[in-house]
């Protein structure tokens, strides 16, 4: 195997491992018959079956997040600091992958946020995690800025004006395209 058969094949295997993730989450939820269902319908979801096939990072983001979730709950569950340190790494490695995963991370830091204030009030939980994400997606983020001189490039070039991409992206005007958003356009 070589070029882009090992990259889709890699997906495909975090495809798989994203649909486990799925039914762990469900198994420890609710049930391992509501966790399978989750698993299918996780899997069979046209975005996420059509992706298994492809290079895109949008399956391994789904399992880093879904893992990070299941390894917060049985942190809560057990209080292991383990599993704090782990739904730390995982999310910070979803960030690291796409920055939209820093909507689930924060999501999970104000969870951690609200079990502190309304239970032990111990704070060294949300500290740990929050420290670990950003010691974990930080380093992807200043190698990006190393190289191209953006660090979420191509994103947002009319403020780092990377030399890699034009200032004005014409690729990101999708109101140029379409049949218009208005009643009549329907």
């Amino acid at each position: 195997l070589h070029s882009e058969a090992v990259a889709k094949q890699a997906v495909a295997v975090i495809a798989l491992a994203a649909a486990l993730s799925v039914y762990s989450l469900g198994r420890l939820v609710f049930s391992p018959t509501v966790g399978l269902w989750a698993a299918a319908f996780f899997y069979t979801t046209p975005l996420v079956s059509w992706g298994s096939g492809t290079a895109y990072n949008d399956n391994a983001i789904a399992q880093f997040v879904t893992a990070a979730v299941v390894a917060l709950l049985l942190w809560y569950r057990t209080q292991q600091r383990g599993w704090i340190v782990a739904a730390g790494l995982l999310a910070g490695g979803s960030i690291a992958i796409k920055l939209n995963a820093a909507y689930a991370a924060i999501a999970m830091g104000l969870v951690l946020l609200s079990i502190s204030v309304t239970g032990r009030r111990q704070f060294q939980p949300i500290a740990s995690f929050v420290i670990l994400v950003c010691l974990t997606a930080l380093p992807w983020y200043l190698l990006v800025y190393a190289l191209t001189g953006n660090p979420v490039f191509p994103l947002m070039n009319g403020i780092f004006k990377s030399p890699y991409w034009e200032i004005n992206n014409v690729l990101m005007n999708a109101g140029d395209f379409g049949v218009g958003t208005s009643p009549g356009a329907l």
